[in-house]
């Protein structure tokens, strides 16, 4: 009977899902110039962000920044992550930045509907005033396939136990 519990407890805990975060690397030292920005990502009208999240600055479909969330200690927003993220560029001025939000959660990224324009030093939002990114919700964001995140057990075969008594 104790190698029964042991065995049920072996299958069941193979149902569990490890999030698998986007390869966002950047090479800061390819760039002249930086800026920041300081922001809470909305998504389902509630901050989103979470430990294990990311937050990804893009121009085009290049990748100029990540940021990583940080839990805010106080003011209006004290318990809730934000994302401080220094983007680059090797202009002053003139590119449009966009954003994709990683949500550790359910595996998934999600497009942000805000842009801004790149301006070198800029300083966008803090801790007691952050921009609000909002988070595009399309059923599930964009984890690469067509379906909707799962629970991670679909794949599994028929994990019956039957106990004798």
């Amino acid at each position: 009977m104790k190698n029964c519990k042991l065995i049920a407890l072996l299958v069941l805990s193979t149902c569990f899902v490890f999030a698998d975060p986007p390869e966002w690397d950047i090479d800061i030292f390819a760039y002249e110039s930086s800026g920041s920005i300081t922001s809470a990502v909305i998504l389902n009208e509630e901050n989103a962000g979470s430990e294990g999240d990311l937050l990804g600055a893009f121009v085009g479909e290049e990748l100029r920044g990540v940021g990583n969330p940080t839990s805010v200690p106080f003011g209006p927003y004290a318990g809730t992550y934000q994302f401080l993220t220094l983007i680059y560029s090797n202009q002053a001025s003139g590119e449009t930045v966009s954003f994709q939000f990683y949500d550790s959660e359910t595996d998934a990224v999600y497009d942000i509907t805000e842009t801004y324009d790149f301006t070198a030093d800029m300083t966008h939002g803090n801790v007691t005033i952050p921009e609000i990114l909002n988070a595009i919700d399309n059923g599930g964001g964009d984890d690469g396939g067509d379906s909707l995140p799962t629970d991670g057990c679909t794949d599994l075969p028929e994990n019956t136990i039957y106990f004798s008594q």
